[in-house]
């Protein structure tokens, strides 16, 4: 029996890549709409040629973020246009909001960033992206990748002063690792 070598791409990919999307989708959608996006996303990823892509893990987060505006123009209110440089998920997060521990207050703080910033700072913090890689995802040049990243952490500080002092790096980092 001959192994197909798509398939056994594909099944790498899921195998390598389930995980970072389900954090990055549960840092910003309620359960269980966050699943079912993990799942259209890798259905996404199934239907395409990867042996031709060349960095795996961009062009992954690419299609999830892809996924995401989709199900966010689709589900959020539609007073305006949905503009991730402007826009944060806040809004289909009341659930989480309620909850006062450290790790959902933290979520909470990272997913009221327009969600520029907040998947700039998620991946280079939580994903360990390199700048030039989350430029290359987000379709945007290094110097407003590092200005959301600046921009992002400084909210971050500002909001959770009171709960991380310091750099909330770690404390964000860990508690989106965890969700």
């Amino acid at each position: 029996m001959t192994t197909n070598p798509t398939m056994t791409l594909h099944a790498r990919v899921v195998r390598d890549h389930w995980a970072r999307l389900k954090s990055y989708f549960r840092s910003k959608v309620p359960e269980p709409d966050c699943y079912d996006l993990v799942q259209q996303t890798l259905a996404e990823l199934v239907k395409c040629d990867l042996a031709a892509v060349r960095n795996m893990k961009t062009y992954v987060m690419r299609v999830a973020h892809n996924v995401l505006v989709a199900y966010i123009d689709e589900h959020k209110a539609k007073t305006v246009a949905f503009d991730s440089d402007v826009h944060s998920v806040m809004g289909p997060q009341t659930s989480f909001s309620a909850r006062l521990d450290k790790r959902n207050r933290i979520l909470n703080a990272l997913r009221s960033l327009p969600l520029a910033q907040q998947e700039a700072v998620e991946l280079r913090l939580c994903e360990d992206l390199e700048l030039t890689e989350i430029a290359e995802m987000m379709e945007r040049g290094l110097a407003t990748v590092k200005r959301y990243i600046e921009a992002g952490t400084k909210q971050l500080r500002t909001s959770l002063g009171g709960i991380v002092p310091g750099d909330p790096g770690a404390a964000v980092s860990e508690a989106y690792r965890a969700s």
